[in-house]
């Protein structure tokens, strides 16, 4: 494969990760002296290329923060030393509890991926999916999304894209599209439908598509466990109102230029 290269070294986990640059598949493969048992484990990065520093420091600090809810002390590094840092505690981790309880089956379990949901005119969507078992009936989601201006390296909130005021509407259309994802009757309830409660908000979790802003939920947010994970978009159409002035212009100009694309 192109701009591939491998590299292996003797560690306490086997690592596999695919970082792709710009279509350069970069892999590498960390071959081990197994323990009692080596966790199973799926990692594939996509990280972007040709960012400011100061991009690059907020989105760097955004993993490191992520993987450092679930693996303390992480030291911030690039993202595939990280992971293999990431994993490498795992193991330890199930070790331990491996030698205190030799009876146990306990194995764990680790899915990691990022991707670029979006990268028009200075906005840039990067998301994290982290799927982990260490224990218990089952595993757990986390993912989480962060949107950078690449101007200033700045991490977007919500209050940078819409206007002041406009939480009762923006929460009225991401409950429509639940609705809509959920294929509802006009007299059916989303508490009827199983999740927790008729009124939804707005959450910091958001992410930028070529057609909209979304919200992630993650499992138990506001639906029980096995109703999984949801995302409803808000077309940009119907957020146009509800848009700070700057960032209307913004993003509608690159949902018009994606738009473009796909019909060229």
């Amino acid at each position: 494969m192109k701009g591939e290269r491998v590299n292996t070294f003797t560690q306490r986990v086997l690592l596999s990760v695919a970082l792709l640059l710009l279509g350069a598949c970069f892999s590498w493969a960390v071959d081990i002296d197994p323990g009692p048992a080596t966790i199973k484990q799926e990692c594939n990065l996509v990280w972007p290329q040709d960012l400011s520093p100061a991009a690059e420091s907020t989105l760097t600090a955004f993993f490191a923060d992520l993987l450092r809810e679930h693996a303390p002390g992480l030291q911030v590094s690039d993202p595939a030393t990280m992971v293999e840092a990431f994993v490498v505690k795992l193991q330890d981790e199930q070790d331990s509890v491996l030698r205190d309880h030799p009876d146990s089956s306990i194995r764990y379990d680790v899915s990691l991926s990022t991707e670029v949901g979006y990268r028009e005119h200075d906005v840039l969507s990067f998301g994290v999916r982290l799927w982990l078992y260490t224990g218990g009936a089952h595993g757990n989601t986390y993912n989480r999304h962060i949107v950078v201006d690449l101007g200033t390296g700045r991490a977007l909130g919500l209050r940078d894209l819409f206007r002041e005021g406009s939480d009762a509407q923006l929460a009225e259309l991401i409950r429509a599209e639940l609705r809509r994802t959920l294929k509802l009757s006009p007299e059916k309830t989303l508490e009827q439908a199983g999740l927790r409660e008729e009124a939804i908000l707005p959450v910091e979790n958001f992410f930028v598509t070529g057609q909209g802003i979304g919200f992630e939920y993650n499992p138990y947010d506001i639906a029980p466990y096995v109703m999984g994970s949801f995302r409803p978009v808000v077309p940009f159409e119907k957020l146009q109102p509800l848009l700070n002035p700057g960032f209307h212009r913004l993003f509608l100009h690159g949902h018009e230029a994606a738009s473009r694309r796909g019909t060229s």
